[in-house]
């Protein structure tokens, strides 16, 4: 339990930085990344079999659940480790070449 407190505070954290570096507001900061755990998941219901099985585990909180062995094989959010950890590399590494992107094309005013 306490591995996934601590992967899911240290992925969540950095997640939520790299937003609001995208988006300048703490408050949509927070906003997005409960959007970002949400949404997948609720939708899941209306688009299908294929959709539910796929995209609702590479949301950060079923990584952080993969990551932390919270999760059980077979279950929906369950991902071996080895994908959890690179879902993880990816969901940081895009969000992080986008605020980069924003940083040097929206600062040089």
């Amino acid at each position: 339990m306490l591995l996934y407190i601590g992967v899911g505070m240290g992925l969540q954290g950095i997640l939520g930085g790299l937003l609001a570096v995208l988006v300048r507001n703490a408050f949509g900061a927070v906003a997005l990344t409960i959007l970002l755990n949400l949404l997948p998941v609720v939708f899941a219901k209306f688009f299908g079999e294929a959709y539910t099985r796929t995209v609702p585990r590479w949301t950060p909180g079923a990584i952080v659940e993969s990551v932390s062995g919270v999760a059980k094989p077979g279950s929906d959010g369950y991902l071996p480790i080895s994908l959890a950890v690179l879902g993880a590399a990816i969901w940081i590494g895009v969000l992080l070449a986008l605020a980069l992107i924003r940083l040097l094309r929206g600062d040089a005013r």
